[in-house]
């Protein structure tokens, strides 16, 4: 009778022992996650005027543990888009002139994790070329969008390629290889 009588504390010590065990192996997991995401740009003012219409964009973000460490957003941009007004004339010409043009939104928590010249040198690997998109980022920083999707800290530039970008490859310090704009 007398070991009856600590059944319940055993089942007790039991269930927080394997809770113990259990929370504990959750911390062998991975800490360096990696995840895809499309963002969709929606409408906006286009020299005054309202139009609904969309940007896409293929997302990619790093994490280390719950913190975001670095986040790539690109979204082809074709010169029949309203939001090809949000350039400036030069950027415009820029664009023309450009077979494969995107938009790309970038941040990086530090550079002492991940820089942006580490992102762009992958890219220019492919012969892509960077241009700064400061008439974009003005009109961008008015959108409703910018400040939902916590894009105060993101860098925003233009990406030219020569040829198609399928499968552009991103190799970061600690993470597996991934393909962007397949």
């Amino acid at each position: 009778m007398p070991l009856l009588q600590f059944l319940p504390e055993v089942r007790a010590v039991t269930f927080l022992l394997s809770l113990f065990v259990f929370l504990a192996s959750c911390g062998h997991f991975s800490t360096n996650q990696i995840a895809r995401n499309t963002f969709i740009l929606k409408d906006g003012y286009f020299h005054g005027k309202f139009v609904k219409t969309r940007l896409p964009f293929e997302q990619m973000s790093w994490f280390k543990e719950a913190t975001l460490i670095y986040d790539l957003r690109m979204g082809a941009l074709s010169k029949d888009s309203p939001y090809f007004l949000w350039l400036s004339s030069k950027s415009q010409e820029d664009v023309r002139k450009c077979p494969y043009f995107y938009v790309a939104l970038l941040y990086s928590q530090s550079s002492r994790y991940i820089a942006h010249g580490l992102v762009r040198n992958q890219f220019e690997i492919q012969k892509a070329s960077w241009q700064s998109l400061s008439d974009f980022e003005r009109s961008l920083r008015m959108h409703p969008q910018f400040k939902e999707e916590s894009l105060q800290k993101h860098h925003v530039r233009g990406v030219c390629f020569q040829s198609a970008p399928r499968g552009t490859l991103i190799s970061l310090p600690g993470y597996p290889s991934q393909t962007i704009l397949d």
